[in-house]
């Protein structure tokens, strides 16, 4: 299935229970997908666009002022999200804050739950202050 918006190839994979899983614009997610999965899921999809167009922009201008810097780096764009979210518990944090607060959006009744897997992404967070995050 692709989404227009934002632009993201989604996958339904044969599993059950599981989570779902965002890659730059790709997404896949278990066959019994819960109705604020798909949601979260795009909301890093969108985080990921965000970060790639930027970070590209920025590329290019600076290789238009560093003889040195290849048009071509412009490419190295696509991992920075990736990058971050793995080397970065604040980005980690922040891109996952942002991502239940569209599922608290979508099933509030499971705020509690969000807050608890939201504690489970070794932010160095406590369950208090991802608690606050989602308010």
């Amino acid at each position: 299935k692709f989404n227009m918006i934002p632009p993201a190839i989604i996958s339904i994979r044969k599993d059950t229970g599981g989570y779902g899983l965002t890659r730059g614009p790709y997404v896949t997610l278990p066959a019994d997908t819960t109705p604020h999965q798909l949601p979260h899921e795009l909301t890093h999809v969108k985080q990921w666009w965000m970060l790639t167009v930027i970070c590209a922009a920025v590329l290019y201008v600076a290789q238009m002022y560093i003889a040195a810097l290849p048009l071509e780096a412009m490419a190295l764009s696509v991992g920075v999200h990736g990058a971050l979210y793995a080397l970065s518990k604040k980005y980690r944090f922040w891109a996952e804050v942002q991502a239940y607060r569209v599922s608290v959006k979508t099933s509030p009744e499971r705020e509690e739950d969000f807050a608890k897997m939201l504690n489970g992404y070794d932010t160095g967070r406590t369950l208090d202050e991802c608690k606050q995050a989602l308010l």
